[in-house]
């Protein structure tokens, strides 16, 4: 009878420490448990993401077709990014809850500079296949103060704007230069 019962407690045995095992495996971080530093040479993986403590997105590293983008997200949404694109790439920063930023891109015509501000008006310098451009744009609660410089394929032209009036100067398609004023209710000057 000794023999069965030293058998039965070395399954037991055995059986108990297995399961201890499993369930320490599978078992998540307690509070008080920290992450240890891990030291590594090279990893290797098609998208990385780093998160906060609480387990917020902060930045993350991920792969395309044509290259990658890299990115930081801030408290309150501020943050940066870069891409690489098939024509060029691409940098971004924005503010506070992703309201107003500046960014830079090149595609297969040219790039644009810009700086946005809160309510999307910008200040723009952009070049593409006919020319390029310069812009400016009043705040949100301006009607349609702008003022543009640009270049393209007919010639240039100079073009301000608020409250409904205008003017442009500028060169034609046949290449004759010319002088136009609009009123505030849109109504052409002579």
């Amino acid at each position: 009878m000794r023999r069965k019962e030293v058998l039965y407690a070395v399954i037991g045995g055995v059986v108990g420490t297995v399961l201890t095992m499993a369930v320490g495996a599978l078992a998540p971080l307690g509070a008080q448990d920290e992450p240890k530093d891990l030291n590594v040479g090279r990893i290797t993986c098609r998208e990385l993401d780093v998160l906060d403590a609480k387990g917020n997105l902060r930045a993350g590293l991920n792969t395309s077709e044509f290259g990658g983008s890299v990115f930081v997200v801030g408290k309150l949404g501020k943050g940066a990014e870069m891409h690489v694109t098939k024509y060029g790439g691409a940098v971004f920063v924005w503010g506070k809850e992703a309201k107003g930023g500046a960014g830079m891109h090149l595609d297969g015509f040219g790039g644009k500079v810009y700086v946005e501000g809160r309510g999307f008006k910008e200040a723009t310098m952009s070049i593409d296949e006919l020319g390029g451009r310069v812009s400016v744009e009043g705040k949100e609660s301006d009607e349609l103060k702008k003022a543009a410089m640009s270049v393209d394929g007919d010639g240039g032209a100079v073009n301000v704007w608020g409250k409904g009036a205008g003017a442009r100067m500028g060169v034609n398609k046949d290449g004759n230069g010319g002088f136009s004023a609009w009123d505030e209710n849109g109504n052409r000057l002579e």
